[in-house]
């Protein structure tokens, strides 16, 4: 995983030029703390925001969920579908020599983007950046 300051420019940049006006926002957090490390949407700094709470709680407790139905683990990535022509995908990334594991999130509005450039072309650009 590149965790870089240019990196993660890229990885912005990236998902505005591929979503367009799709793109919302994003934010990649540890999971550890809930902490955001960089983030592309109003934001109060030091303040923890609610939806990175819940979108941790969410990954922890279907994790839990899988490993206790004897179902595959979590994969790189989820995706929720939300009211209003929107969706989130929660993106997982691993670290093999740390403890500490990060995710990002990327809110589209799909009204102004396809799902098919979101999961085709911008996730995998963005994964592949950050890996």
């Amino acid at each position: 995983m590149r965790f870089t300051l240019e990196n993660i420019k890229k990885c912005i940049d990236d998902l505005k030029e591929d979503l367009g006006e799709g793109f919302v926002d994003t934010d990649i957090w540890s999971t550890t703390t809930d902490k955001s490390v960089a983030f592309h949407h109003q934001h109060q700094y030091g303040a923890k925001p609610k939806h990175l709470k819940v979108y941790g709680e969410t990954s922890r407790k279907l994790k839990k969920v899988l490993q206790e139905a004897d179902f595959p683990g979590l994969g790189d990535y989820y995706l929720i579908n939300l009211d209003n022509n929107y969706a989130a995908v929660i993106i997982n990334y691993r670290t093999e020599r740390s403890i500490e594991e990060f995710q990002q999130y990327v809110l589209v509005d799909l009204s102004k983007t396809t799902m098919g450039v979101l999961m085709s072309i911008a996730i995998p650009r963005v994964m592949e950046t950050l890996k």
